[in-house]
């Protein structure tokens, strides 16, 4: 901005286009080709692109695969390449988020199972611990989801390159499905054969069964963890209960009868509406983000170019900026101060 230039902000990446369910490019993500940070950059958010909801390679998997049976879940557009590279075509990435409810809520409209892939370390065992928690809320009657976990130190990529697609897919044939990890995860550190670590079973895994939707699946988890731990489903309920929320209490009688009234006013005291003041910079600044063309109307306004306050140097600015190029649209100028504060 000091020197009135562009840059370009994919400069030394690889480009990716990035399609909707219709197969639309509606962002782009570069992938740095060095070690420079982030590893991945995407296009800004716009009314049309929310990276927590779309899938890199999605719209792919779905043209290649007539009936999608599964989508396997990976972290990086190269994985989704790599994959596609060994004909294994039902792979799609997050951009650069945590797997979320969103992307589980689309994918499952497409396929009837999910399969997340992790690196086997620390940082994906945290991943695979937030995709489950993501994943519990969608996980209706007839869908199913899986957790795969590489050996330390491979990526999709690297370990496709490695053993072959054949073997890769035996990998996925063999994922963990999400009711064995989650009640391996919540096991992890205790002594599930002593009574201590039963109770402390019940109480981690019963919040997470309680996401569940009601149904089939979940009256047969709830039944699984009453065969670990020994205790009834009537008392893995009264658990289930004790963690969630409770709503506030209605007043009671004797409570809505000593709640204050308001007091009448007189009929010469009838409350106004009070007088509504905007502020001029703030309502100028709406008004090129709708209508940027009106940026002529009002570079001559005298109310507004003598305008001193909080908001008229980003006023200013914008009018400046819609001078130079007078075919500016609104998604130009929420792109141009994305990421700004003023």
């Amino acid at each position: 901005e000091e020197e009135n230039k562009l840059y370009d902000r994919f400069r030394d990446r690889i480009i990716f286009p990035i399609r909707d369910n219709r197969g639309r490019i509606i962002a782009f993500g570069g992938r740095v080709m060095g070690d420079d940070k982030p590893k991945y950059l995407n296009s800004p958010e716009t009314p049309v692109f929310h990276k927590s909801k779309e899938l890199y390679g999605l719209y792919q998997a779905r043209k290649s695969n007539r009936s999608l049976s599964r989508l396997l879940i990976v972290e990086g557009y190269m994985d989704v390449v790599a994959l596609a590279q060994h004909q294994i075509n039902w792979a799609a990435a997050t951009l650069g988020t945590a797997t979320s409810t969103e992307h589980l809520k689309r994918v499952f409209r497409h396929c009837p199972e999910v399969v997340f892939c992790f690196d086997g370390d620390d940082a994906g065992r945290k991943a695979a611990t937030r995709a489950l928690e993501s994943a519990l809320p969608v996980m209706e009657d007839g869908r199913q989801a899986k957790f795969l976990f590489l050996p330390q130190g491979e990526d999709p990529d690297s370990l496709v390159r490695k053993i072959g697609s054949h073997e890769f897919t035996r990998l996925v044939d063999q994922a963990t499905p999400l009711e064995t990890y989650l009640f391996d995860a919540q096991s992890e550190g205790l002594d599930t054969n002593s009574l201590d670590g039963k109770a402390r079973l019940s109480t981690l895994a019963a919040p997470l069964i309680g996401k569940l939707p009601d149904g089939v699946f979940k009256e047969l988890m709830m039944a699984s963890l009453a065969e670990r731990t020994g205790l009834t489903t009537d008392k893995l309920n009264s658990i289930l209960k004790q963690h969630q929320p409770q709503p506030e209490p209605a007043p009671t009688s004797q409570q809505a009868d000593f709640t204050p009234q308001p007091k009448r006013r007189p009929a010469q005291d009838q409350w106004q509406p009070p007088e509504i003041t905007r502020n001029p910079a703030l309502y100028a600044i709406g008004l090129l983000l709708h209508q940027p063309k009106a940026a002529s109307q009002l570079e001559s306004h005298p109310r507004l170019t003598d305008m001193t306050d909080t908001h008229s140097d980003l006023l200013h600015a914008m009018l400046e900026l819609l001078q130079k190029r007078p075919d500016s649209t609104s998604a130009m100028l929420i792109g141009h101060w994305h990421g700004d504060t003023w």
